[in-house]
């Protein structure tokens, strides 16, 4: 009776883990849409400043972003 209780909750699992696993129909790789977000970074005083320069740097070369 271990066995089978054993082999049923193996074989659910299984079935959960691999319907988890399966694809979409959503194309993410289209391009066409607007992508957004932000970036929070933890720093001390010190690397708050080199931060702001990099950040300059990225907005200079990357305008559109």
């Amino acid at each position: 009776m271990k066995k089978a209780v054993a082999l049923l909750m193996t074989a659910s699992l299984m079935g959960t883990m691999l319907a988890g696993c399966g694809g979409s129909d959503s194309d993410s790789g289209s391009g066409d849409q607007a992508l957004s977000g932000t970036i929070t970074l933890a720093t001390n005083e010190d690397g708050a400043e080199l931060w702001g320069q990099i950040i300059e740097r990225f907005h200079a070369e990357y305008p559109d972003i």
